[in-house]
């Protein structure tokens, strides 16, 4: 049996977004196609997105869960609020759905996005990120 060939793979791909009736699949397929065939081009370029096009929509994501953590501490403020939030982000990254990269239900689950889409955020950091979100 032959390996998988990735270019061969991402040929048939683009041909099925290009056979869709749905712009959004031609639009997606036509930028895969340009991306394929240039040498230097980024995925971004190619689309005719921004630059930081992923970064954003990943900030986006880490906000909104940290938005529902936030709402699960009615009580709290300030770095009460950030601490109670940091202590749900590690207790997530001490996990074993972490761990092993499956996002559990509930509070850990929010957890899980937040760390996903932002990382490991250290405590003044978050606390500055939370500011940001609860105005």
């Amino acid at each position: 049996m032959q390996p998988p060939d990735p270019m061969s793979d991402l040929a048939h791909a683009i041909a099925t977004l290009a056979a869709s009736v749905a712009p959004e699949d031609a639009r997606i397929g036509e930028a895969l196609a340009a991306w394929r065939r240039s040498r230097n081009a980024t995925l971004e370029e190619a689309a005719g997105w921004a630059s930081n096009v992923r970064a954003c929509s990943m900030q986006r994501a880490r906000d909104a869960a940290l938005r529902r953590l936030m709402q699960r501490f009615p009580d709290k403020t300030g770095r009460g609020l950030a601490r109670a939030v940091y202590q749900v982000l590690r207790r997530c990254e001490a996990s074993a759905a972490w761990q092993h990269g499956r996002r559990p239900d509930g509070e850990i689950g929010d957890a899980f996005d937040a760390l996903s889409n932002g990382g490991p955020l250290c405590e003044g950091y978050l606390r500055s990120v939370l500011i940001r979100l609860a105005d």
